[in-house]
């Protein structure tokens, strides 16, 4: 995590929330503690910490250039902190986004780890010895469902 340091289980009357996305979210082009997550956590708690919660604590769990696939895949990692709540910061390109990183996945002859996702890639007939833009143009027809199954 690009972020503070946090104990894996919360403190006494802390509400925890994790923030998953890309480079927006990691906080690509700013310095330490200029992160938008820092600087929500740094309000809440001037503004609200008291009224309802002790203290808030927003981890950051963004990585540049992960695919909302990738983001679930932290999914295990980030619950050992026990957060109250979970965010997916989104843009309009992760539909796309996941179709990159399922295509070059499977390229390079890697098992897709879910099911749902690997049941949309046969029926497209996605394989490994498929060139990049074929690949892509028997996936585009799917982004959604790939999208709406990660959501």
């Amino acid at each position: 995590m690009r972020d503070r340091d946090y104990t894996l289980e919360p403190p006494e009357g802390a509400y925890r929330i994790a923030l998953l996305g890309q480079s927006y979210v990691a906080g690509d082009g700013v310095g330490d503690g200029e992160t938008f997550e820092a600087l929500v956590e740094d309000r809440l708690n001037a503004e609200y910490a008291g009224q309802g919660a002790m203290s808030y604590e927003l981890l950051n769990f963004g990585v540049g250039s992960y695919s909302i696939l990738q983001q679930i895949l932290l999914l295990e990692r980030v619950f050992t902190f026990q957060p109250d709540a979970v965010y997916f910061v989104a843009t309009p390109t992760d539909a796309h986004r996941a179709l990159v990183h399922l295509v070059q996945q499977v390229r390079r002859g890697m098992e897709i780890p879910f099911e749902a996702v690997a049941e949309i890639a046969e029926e497209a007939g996605l394989s490994s010895d498929l060139r990049e833009t074929e690949a892509m143009r028997r996936m585009q027809p799917h982004a959604d469902e790939i999208l709406d199954w990660a959501l």
